[in-house]
């Protein structure tokens, strides 16, 4: 009965630490998944699982799996404070407004995932100068499909 006890205590605990670890740190994983649907290689994702909540100074990490039958190139893009976007691909990192992550990061927006395996897009230093939350709207491209999820960093 004691050992139950014990082993119980242990378990507790290291849930509680985990929790604490992962809220504390405030970084932010998200999966997105790729698959054949229509006869295309396309993001199977649920649409609400695309957008993503990270805190200020944080990172956002994408793990992109591949369950195509191809390698896929993944790109985000278009990082903008309204919904609709004019742009038709993912190369530019904004639209009409700065960069919401760290500097550098403009350039690792991409993954190139080969069929079965599962590779990140990892974007640090989520900025928010603002007391309130921050909404962005971006575009994850895949063959020439776009999407548009929401980044929301929290103050």
């Amino acid at each position: 009965m004691n050992r139950v006890a014990v082993v119980t205590g242990i378990i507790v605990v290291v849930i509680v630490g985990a929790y604490l670890i992962v809220t504390l740190t405030g970084n932010t994983e998200e999966a997105l998944e790729l698959n054949v649907a229509g006869g295309a290689c396309t993001i199977v994702t649920n649409t609400t699982d695309k957008d993503v909540s990270v805190k200020k100074n944080k990172k956002v990490t994408w793990a992109v799996k591949n369950s195509c039958t191809t390698e896929q190139t993944v790109m985000l893009g278009n990082f903008r404070t309204v919904q609709t976007s004019t742009r038709t691909t993912c190369t530019d990192p904004t639209e009409n407004t700065s960069w919401p992550f760290k500097e550098e990061d403009q350039n690792n927006r991409s993954v190139t995932v080969p069929s079965g395996d599962t590779k990140d897009i990892v974007l640090k230093e989520a900025k928010n100068a603002s007391e309130a939350a921050l909404t962005y709207y971006f575009d994850i491209c895949v063959g020439g499909v776009k999407k548009d999820p929401r980044l929301v960093i929290e103050p």
